[in-house]
């Protein structure tokens, strides 16, 4: 089947998500510092080596299961560490109000992060809107403002011509209403995925919210989801869903990406591909 629609992700998929994420990261730590009343920059750093010694043990959870990995990026690692911190120091104990704490940082820290563009990223989404006018879009977990800013930072209109879909929660293991659209395909979805590499916990597959802006979106744009492609760079949170849903897949990798995500992705033959260049992305229409 050809494909007739293109589903990208953005943060970490068109930029260099470390070199962007560096302001992020020491305004993150400067507020939970300032929550903690303290100096946190010992805490981090030790944090951090637990983390690097056992990295499938420690992600982004939802619901106290892990939906991402914790080295995927600056962002994810921040939310991990940032748990850690807290537990060391025995503050927010109450999960609710952890979780909002952290997600308040991420939204206050987001805002400042730097343009820093993966090579090739206006000349491989010139090609796919040249290609596939109407039928390329960027879905995401950030706000679609800040978004669309950086694609107007990258060409000046572009926000105007490439649709964006932001806070996604791609995270959410949530289920659908039966009577909503495609509850049926969802609701036939396995619920995880197992890769031999990812010792002692699976990937969870079915999260809802997400679920329903891939459905929209494919019925946007008047195809079936084995005729979409979707590329993100981690394959937990961008790439396992619309998998199970029957699309292909492209994982945007950079050095920090798990061996057990790139398993998982050649695992799918013709249908995955990786690489670090982006225009490969191209070789697949």
């Amino acid at each position: 089947m050809s494909i007739r629609c293109v589903i990208l992700d953005f943060d970490g998929t068109f930029t260099d998500v470390d070199a962007e994420a560096e302001p992020f990261v020491e305004a993150y730590r400067k507020d939970l510092a300032d929550l903690l009343g303290r100096d946190v920059d010992e805490a981090w750093e030790e944090a951090y080596a637990v983390v690097a010694r056992s990295p499938h043990e420690y992600g982004w959870k939802e619901g106290g299961r892990i939906v991402a990995p914790a080295l995927a990026d600056s962002y994810i690692l921040s939310t991990v560490l940032g748990r850690l911190v807290l537990d060391r120091f025995g503050a927010a104990k109450d999960e609710s109000l952890r979780s909002e704490i952290l997600q308040l940082f991420y939204k206050r820290g987001y805002p400042k992060t730097k343009h820093a563009f993966r090579p090739h990223a206006i000349d491989v989404i010139d090609a796919l809107l040249a290609k596939l006018p109407e039928r390329v879009f960027v879905v995401t977990n950030s706000n679609p403002d800040t978004v669309r800013g950086k694609l107007d930072v990258l060409s000046p209109g572009l926000s105007q011509r490439l649709p964006v879909e932001g806070n996604a929660r791609k995270f959410l293991l949530e289920s659908l209403d039966p009577t909503e659209a495609g509850a049926e395909v969802f609701s036939s979805l396995p619920a995880e995925r197992r890769v031999e590499t990812l010792p002692g916990r699976p990937i969870l597959v079915k999260r809802g919210f997400y679920f329903r802006i891939l459905w929209s979106l494919l019925a946007r744009a008047g195809v079936t989801p084995d005729e979409c492609l979707v590329c993100g760079d981690i394959y937990e949170l961008d790439l396992a869903l619309p998998e199970a849903m029957g699309a292909s897949v492209h994982l945007m990798t950079r050095p920090s990406t798990p061996g057990y995500e790139r398993d998982a992705v050649r695992e799918l033959g013709s249908r995955g591909a990786l690489g670090d260049d982006l225009r490969g992305i191209l070789e697949r229409i």
